[in-house]
């Protein structure tokens, strides 16, 4: 009996450790909807836009001006500047 409770209470508090350590610590380290959305996102991305042609920059050290121009098409890079900005500048300045 006494072992069955042990067992009860031990795999209830492991269960409930991430919400416990929240609580006492105020730290969270689950992903929101918004940032399981993003992980896909970039995972995807990667495994479509990246893998690909990754041995080929890495062969002859060409820049990916492709995958970046994608990349911020996506709105996966530089997501934190204003789309009124534009990439209009940043893209003049590539070959």
């Amino acid at each position: 009996m006494f072992a069955r409770n042990l067992v009860k209470a031990f795999t209830r508090s492991v269960r409930n450790s991430t919400s416990d350590a929240a609580a006492a610590t105020g730290l969270n380290f689950r992903f929101t909807d918004e940032q399981r959305e993003l992980q896909q996102t970039l995972r995807k991305f990667t495994k479509d836009e990246v893998i690909p042609v990754a041995a080929h920059h890495d062969e002859t050290g060409e820049f990916p001006w492709g995958v970046i121009k994608k990349a911020h098409a996506a709105g996966i890079l530089n997501g934190n500047i204003p789309a009124a900005y534009g990439p209009a500048y940043f893209f003049s300045k590539t070959p």
